[in-house]
């Protein structure tokens, strides 16, 4: 999906403060992100992808009683071009909240910090991948102003 500007995104997601989480922010998957994601059943292949690259930044939204990871996600920074001048674009992906954890608001606050983090690093324009059967994270990509651009299988 196609979000447009990162500032627009952020504006929609102002304010998102889920109470009675804590967020940790690291530039490679840990073990507690990689626990969540999938339901951390993931061949050594697909936890080698998931570190490979230069600039990137994982969320994880951790239950503040239980200390159970609850919500992860990861945003990659992608030069927009050869042209040194061209701001990177922000791919966002691997956004997921436990099952016993939605409705809470939980990915719309990974989905805030890692596009702070983008906008930051100087990113102006986002895009995320998202399943096309999945309904509940299409509703709210769509609540955040994102737009199908194209499909993938």
């Amino acid at each position: 999906m196609n979000g447009g500007r990162t500032e627009d995104v952020l504006d929609t997601l102002l304010s998102v403060a889920p109470i009675g989480v804590k967020e940790s922010f690291t530039d490679s998957p840990t073990d507690d992100w990689l626990s969540l994601y999938r339901g951390g059943d993931l061949p050594p292949v697909a936890k080698q992808v998931l570190g490979s690259g230069d600039s990137m930044r994982y969320a994880t939204v951790y239950d503040g009683e239980s200390g159970v990871p609850v919500a992860v996600g990861r945003a990659v920074l992608v030069p927009a071009s050869d042209d040194q001048d061209s701001a990177p674009w922000v791919v966002v992906n691997a956004v997921e909240t436990a099952p016993a954890a939605r409705r809470r608001g939980l990915a719309k606050l990974v989905m805030d910090a890692l596009l702070e983090w983008a906008e930051e690093q100087g990113a102006t324009d986002v895009l995320l991948e998202v399943t096309p059967d999945n309904g509940p994270a299409i509703a709210l990509y769509d609540a955040l102003g994102f737009t199908t651009h194209h499909e993938y299988h």
